[in-house]
């Protein structure tokens, strides 16, 4: 079974960092992100932050972005169609995951 995290971002803030955190802090890195940024005009560089963390915890993470902005909910649509896993677990910049998550859902 693959596993995809699906985060939507728009103007990330500090608070983005919790969030990758507690991937890249995943006992089990048997999993990918899909970062969807829906036409950020500040924040970039928190992004720029994550992707480079979650690669240098192994983890394989790819970002993504429409040619045009979208509405919040039209985004997140969007981007499961995006997704290309057996299982998708979206997740919102300041929420995070237990370390054990990934492996707890792996296991079932």
């Amino acid at each position: 079974m693959t596993i995809e995290v699906l985060i939507p971002v728009r103007n990330p803030t500090e608070v983005f960092s919790k969030t990758v955190e507690s991937l890249a802090a995943q006992t089990d890195k048997n999993f990918s992100v899909l970062v969807s940024d829906n036409f950020s005009s500040t924040g970039c560089e928190q992004i720029e932050k994550a992707m480079n963390q979650l690669s240098a915890a192994g983890i394989a993470a790819r970002r993504i972005q429409r040619p045009v902005e979208l509405g919040r909910v039209e985004h997140w649509n969007w981007l499961h169609y995006q997704a290309k896993a057996d299982w998708l677990k979206p997740l919102f910049a300041g929420n995070w995951l237990e370390p054990d998550y990934i492996e707890a859902i792996g296991k079932g």
